[in-house]
């Protein structure tokens, strides 16, 4: 092993970025679909369904493809909250801020599993709550009508309301 890293330490950094990218930007909702699939009497569980590349046609992805949607808005919001907060050099972030670059940095040089996508979401809770606090200040005008609609809560709370609509769509 430690000949190849030295013949190709290409490959090994290829793979580390690639595992760095994923953790941060990617979801794998597959476990959504199990879960509704084994809620049918007589449904089975097939361990091949997990594999790399395999084709997840065994059930109708309507609720992981808005979970993924939804995951990709949410990633895109924490990652203008984790900006403003370095930005304002928010000290209160640091130490959630800290603990996530470790995960992220130790599965991209390590290994990355199906479960570790999962190990971001609550930090993507953390970084969105610090974009709607520091979205307190700011204002969105609303078209044609005109009415300013302070952008902190225009943000959280559809957010929060959705979580709740999404987990009792998958319940």
């Amino acid at each position: 092993m430690l000949r190849n890293l030295r013949r190709s330490p290409g490959v090994y950094l290829d793979s580390v970025v690639s595992g760095f990218l994923t953790f941060n930007l990617d979801i794998n909702s597959v476990l959504l679909k199990a879960f509704q699939y084994l809620q049918t009497p007589g449904a089975r569980l097939r361990d091949s369904w997990f594999d790399v590349g395999h084709p997840q046609t065994f059930h109708p992805g309507t609720l992981s493809t808005v979970f993924s949607v939804y995951m990709s808005i949410l990633t895109a919001l924490a990652g203008g909250g984790a900006w403003i907060a370095w930005r304002r050099k928010d000290l209160e972030l640091m130490a959630p801020a800290t603990v996530y670059l470790c995960l992220a940095v130790g599965h991209a040089l390590t290994y990355m599993d199906l479960m570790y996508y999962y190990q971001r979401v609550p930090f993507l809770y953390v970084f969105v709550a610090s974009l709607g606090e520091a979205g307190h200040h700011w204002s969105v005008t609303i078209p044609f009508i005109g009415f300013r609609v302070p952008f902190g809560p225009a943000l959280l709370e559809p957010f929060l309301a959705f979580s709740v609509v999404l987990t009792l769509w998958i319940v």
